[in-house]
């Protein structure tokens, strides 16, 4: 802990004294009571002869006060400051957050393999139409348990990179890509709308699908050196369904070319935003290489004023099921579409809003706020996942702040390309004769 010291020394051969007077007491008591009570200054002493001696230790005690007050003033002032900068993701269009609310409204209960799953299905086909992309509709399933995945294709302008040997150098040319995925059904079908009566689903998952309409818009005028793959997953819901039906339809090539994938997921009414690494960045010897687009991903979160954390729990967990602890941290146990490329070694990083502070893993929940107390913190699969509910509970910009920051993040990851190569320049960006 943090401590102030005041040393004070008596004189004519009696005993010395010291009192530590805690700095974070003080601010705590004023932060929570604006008041300061004088026994947190006083210093208790033996009588003392010498009068100037009490000048001396009262002028070190108002110093004391003032360097205290300093603090506090530099912290709010720091406060104001960085509340009074605006993140430039803001600046992403407004198209998400409006597809996310009309979503809710009209297909509230869109479960795996259900006509409102369908209808969803077809509104988003419709809405990427507009932006211009032409999506491959993906049908996948039998019998009854049919459902779609819409993909959008953006093909990038590869990528040079050096090789060196010993005798000589050589320039490469790399084609890599990045995966997006979200999944637009709900946990809830409309069988239980009457013990939901509220629900519709704003947090699992339609504010994921609103975050990557505004990738897909964002993307659409600008040329990067990744091929992007975007995929709105059917039947999520299924053992993640959709995800499964995608991944098996890639080809050998493509799996070996997929730089990362991202998966975004319920990262409206968490209490923070967090992004984690897949599981299979646990592996011996593979962190930092699993880990590298978690890594880069938060750097573009700190440069550009975004609250992103990392569940930093430290906690000795078990999470691949091996039957040996892991160290809990930058990771999580909560699985979403993304797991399915995290199986065969993909690098993944899932993003959602949670809270990952506490001593244990039960104690870790979506949300700490008294609201959600009679769910215990959970909102994804409550009457809570509700744009109704959610609006008046939390701050109302939180939805925007949210989807438009997430996107932001996803664009400007894209944007950086790929470790130790340059994207080829749209006006070189010749088909390559030889791609590694």
């Amino acid at each position: 802990m943090d401590t102030i010291g005041i040393t004070k020394t008596t004189y004519d051969g009696e005993n010395k004294m010291k009192q530590i007077i805690t700095r974070n007491k003080i601010l705590n008591r004023i932060s929570n009571t604006n008041t300061i009570n004088k026994s947190d200054f006083e210093i208790k002493a033996p009588q003392i002869k010498n009068r100037s001696f009490y000048i001396v230790a009262g002028r070190k005690i108002s110093i004391l006060c003032i360097i205290s007050c300093l603090i506090i003033a530099t912290a709010v002032s720091s406060g104001c400051n960085n509340s009074a900068k605006v993140s430039p993701g803001m600046n992403i269009g407004s198209e998400g957050i409006d597809f996310a609310k009309s979503l809710v409204t009209q297909f509230p209960f869109r479960k795996a393999y259900s006509e409102q799953e369908k209808s969803v299905s077809a509104l988003i086909e419709t809405e990427i139409k507009k932006m211009g992309y032409k999506p491959v509709i993906q049908t996948f399933g039998a019998d009854k348990t049919i459902s779609q995945n819409i993909i959008i294709k953006i093909e990038g302008t590869g990528f040079k990179s050096t090789e060196t040997t010993d005798d000589s150098s050589a320039e490469i040319l790399i084609r890599k890509q990045i995966i997006i995925g979200v999944h637009y059904d709900t946990a809830i079908g409309i069988e239980k709308k009457a013990e939901f009566p509220d629900y519709d689903g704003i947090q699992e998952n339609a504010s994921g699908v609103g975050a990557l309409i505004s990738v897909a818009k964002e993307l659409g005028n600008r040329k990067n050196g990744y091929d992007v793959v975007m995929v709105f997953f059917g039947a999520g819901g299924d053992n993640f369904a959709g995800a499964s039906a995608y991944l098996k339809s890639m080809t050998a090539q493509e799996i070996e070319n997929t730089d990362a994938m991202y998966c975004i997921e319920s990262i409206y009414a968490g209490d923070k935003l967090y992004a984690h690494s897949g599981i299979n960045s646990t592996q011996k010897g593979v962190k930092y290489e699993k880990r590298r687009k978690l890594y880069e991903l938060s750097d573009i979160a700190i440069a550009n004023i975004i609250d992103l954390r990392f569940n930093e729990s430290d906690l000795d967990v078990d999470v691949n099921g091996d039957k040996v602890n892991d160290v809990y941290r930058e990771i999580t146990t909560t699985k979403s579409d993304y797991s399915v490329f995290d199986a065969i070694n993909i690098p993944c990083v899932f993003i959602e809003s949670y809270d990952y502070f506490g001593a244990t893993i039960d104690v870790q929940m979506e949300s700490k706020n008294p609201s959600f107390g009679t769910t215990k913190g959970k909102i994804r699969g409550t009457n809570f996942d509700s744009m109704a509910k959610l609006s008046e509970i939390l701050e109302k910009e939180r939805l925007e702040t949210r989807i438009k920051n997430t996107s932001f993040l996803i664009v400007k990851v894209i944007e950086k390309g790929m470790s130790r190569a340059t994207a080829i320049s749209t006006a070189t960006s010749s088909s390559p004769s030889s791609v590694k």
